[in-house]
């Protein structure tokens, strides 16, 4: 896992131990390397403590969704979810 540290990496790792009772971030090591990257461009994007991620692995495939106050980072968001 340690091979996709960004200089974001504080705040991606910080990030998502918000989601540690949530999420097992650690049992989706093949998912990890995506994760990690998409929480570094939201956090590019304005990603904020207080907008929520809902990350979901089933049946071989990684889904996430966001939630956040700010109406303004919505197309951002959306465009880094696609």
């Amino acid at each position: 896992m340690d091979s996709y540290k960004t200089n974001l990496d504080t705040q991606i790792n910080k990030y998502l131990s918000l989601y540690e009772g949530y999420f097992d971030i650690s049992s989706a090591q093949s998912w990890y390397k995506y994760i990690y990257q998409m929480v570094d461009e939201l956090l590019r994007h304005g990603l904020q403590e207080t907008d929520s991620l809902f990350i979901k692995q089933k049946y071989a495939e990684f889904r996430c969704y966001f939630s956040t106050a700010n109406k303004e980072k919505e197309p951002e968001f959306i465009k880094i979810f696609r």
